[in-house]
């Protein structure tokens, strides 16, 4: 759902017992995406990140897929990161307590435009280290990691096999 319904704990939760029913019927089993464009750092996003969690937790997901660090490395995006990289920390203990995994994903690189830090696997692990959590890992989407291997005339085994240690999730396509 949106970051407007993620914010508001009564429409979260309307919304994620409705899915919840219809999930009851599949036997599926569910991961939730963050909304795209979310960026914690700030109180309104880090409301719909806890919403997320909120949500994921009502409808028995495994797993919350989120794009840290959607930054350029630049001198500007500094405190961006630094309070994204808080409200993770942040949201980590609650993770923990309703038995969801943040999984965060690697981005590729949209053509024209600026490699986001997210682009790179490595500075993912990084930032999950550094929160030190069981619940905070890495979804390691395969395709995007192709495009990025490719961008940089490497293997995609190089470039993935140093954070196959903290990989919680798979995001697998052809591209």
């Amino acid at each position: 759902p949106p970051a407007s319904v993620l914010s508001d704990p009564g429409q979260c939760g309307r919304h994620a017992h409705a899915l919840a029913a219809v999930l009851d019927t599949t036997g599926l089993e569910a991961v939730v995406h963050a909304p795209s464009g979310l960026q914690m750092g700030t109180p309104a996003a880090d409301r719909a990140a806890d919403g997320l969690l909120a949500y994921a937790a009502e409808i028995g997901a495994s797993h919350v897929v989120y794009h840290a660090c959607a930054l350029p490395d630049a001198p500007e995006s500094e405190d961006a990161l630094r309070l994204e990289s808080r409200s993770l920390a942040a949201l980590a203990p609650r993770a923990e307590q309703r038995g969801v995994t943040i999984a965060i994903e690697n981005l590729a690189p949209v053509f024209p435009g600026v490699e986001p830090l997210s682009a790179n696997p490595m500075a993912l692990r990084g930032m999950a280290h550094r929160i030190g959590s069981e619940r905070v890992g890495l979804c390691l989407d395969l395709g995007h990691a192709h495009i990025v291997a490719e961008l940089r005339h490497t293997s995609l085994e190089a470039l993935i096999h140093p954070v196959l240690d903290v990989v919680t999730l798979f995001h697998l396509h052809d591209n």
